[in-house]
């Protein structure tokens, strides 16, 4: 198991994404969110049954 945080993850960019998420508007964009875009995927992956990657390896993933 991992002792300690994540390099990398405590600075820069992720805590701006917390900050902008923590904040009034952040938390009432995210909520729109949720409602308009997340069941499109949840759509797509139902239809089609992509419910998993058809290759192995990160590369093969990303590619796909």
């Amino acid at each position: 198991m991992r002792e300690g945080k994540r390099r990398g993850w405590e600075d820069g960019r992720y805590q701006a994404m917390r900050n902008t998420l923590a904040s009034d508007r952040g938390r009432k964009v995210d909520g729109q969110r949720k409602i308009t875009i997340e069941p499109v995927f949840g759509q797509i992956k139902y239809s089609r049954h992509i419910d998993r990657f058809m290759r192995r390896g990160r590369a093969a993933a990303q590619s796909e």
